[in-house]
């Protein structure tokens, strides 16, 4: 798994879209469907001075679905944990008052809240990322005797981790040293000679050759995936650089592959991270272990949305006899 920083830089960079939750562009906290009534049915739990804490928040779009819902007048505190630096564009000082706060760059193994001090402990596609055992000693620190927990992680076999496999093997092959962005690149001098009437040499026609080789290559991928548009888009970009490509553009648009490939790196940490904390059924029982132990009853379910499988759902509280 990547370090602490580059895993920060990935995700940071991804909330500065404004995006509210990782899946903002698949599943919405608010409509209707299955993500919504289990968040919805979650707060509905809450009393008005609850103290509820997110774990892996990114810009905090759960804490923003809670504070909504909690009663009119209610006195909640919400803090949200994330080891990136997240961007919430919606949190107003004149309405939320010191009643939300975001600590970023901050691991959820060690939040730095009082124990003791939460009545409910929430996680969208969040609480897996964090390290094992750590993150469960953490969450049961935190919680108050009557507290709980409800996450939805990354199951395995979801419609979502499946996506994230062909992206990560989408990016490799973008950007391989023999990849269709080093083929492109290879191209566009080519080309910006050809547009200065310079005649074709033995090294245009190879650079060319091997473009199209690449984009058939990248073609056939993109007709086996069941998420094509990163495949798609790159192919699209690509040609219109080539279109556009001469003498006195060449370096600017050099370097704007350049700043592709920055980009595409980033994505490829965060879709391989959510290949590798996504948790099959036997994953999910160690994962809960440690919070029956603790005496806590938890839970778990599939959780399928419109048809499709995108994670686990997990709640848990102490029972009266803990």
């Amino acid at each position: 798994m990547e370090t602490s920083e580059a895993r920060s830089q990935a995700w940071s960079r991804y909330w500065a879209t404004g995006a509210e939750h990782s899946c903002a562009g698949s599943f919405s906290l608010t409509g209707a469907g299955a993500l919504a009534d289990f968040w919805r049915g979650t707060f509905a739990g809450c009393g008005p001075d609850a103290c509820i804490v997110d774990l892996g928040t990114g810009n905090a779009g759960l804490l923003k679905l809670a504070w909504d819902l909690l009663p009119a007048g209610h006195a909640a505190r919400l803090f949200g944990i994330d080891l990136s630096r997240p961007a919430p564009g919606w949190i107003d000082e004149g309405v939320h008052g010191d009643r939300i706060r975001i600590i970023g760059e901050t691991p959820m193994e060690a939040t730095g809240l009082p124990g003791a001090s939460v009545d409910l402990l929430v996680s969208q596609f969040g609480i897996e990322y964090a390290k094992r055992g750590r993150v469960q000693a953490e969450c049961l620190r935190l919680l108050d005797e009557t507290g709980r927990i409800a996450f939805v992680i990354h199951h395995a076999d979801s419609v979502i981790t499946h996506v994230a496999r062909e992206e990560v093997e989408a990016i490799a092959f973008l950007l391989a040293d023999d990849g269709l962005l080093a083929a492109a690149s290879a191209l566009l001098p080519h080309m910006a000679d050809a547009k200065a009437g310079q005649a074709a040499t033995s090294a245009a026609f190879q650079a060319r050759d091997r473009f199209n080789h690449m984009l058939e290559q990248g073609g056939r991928m993109a007709q086996a995936s069941s998420s094509p548009e990163l495949l798609t888009q790159a192919a699209a970009g690509i040609r219109q650089f080539l279109s556009v490509v001469e003498r006195g553009n060449l370096v600017s648009l050099q370097r704007q592959l350049d700043a592709y490939r920055g980009e595409l790196r980033l994505a490829s940490t965060r879709s391989a991270e959510q290949v590798a904390c996504a948790m099959d059924a036997d994953q999910l029982a160690d994962f809960m272990q440690p919070f029956r132990d603790a005496g806590m009853t938890v839970a778990a379910t599939a959780l399928r949305e419109s048809g499709q499988l995108i994670g686990w759902a997990v709640e848990g509280g102490y029972t009266a006899s803990s």
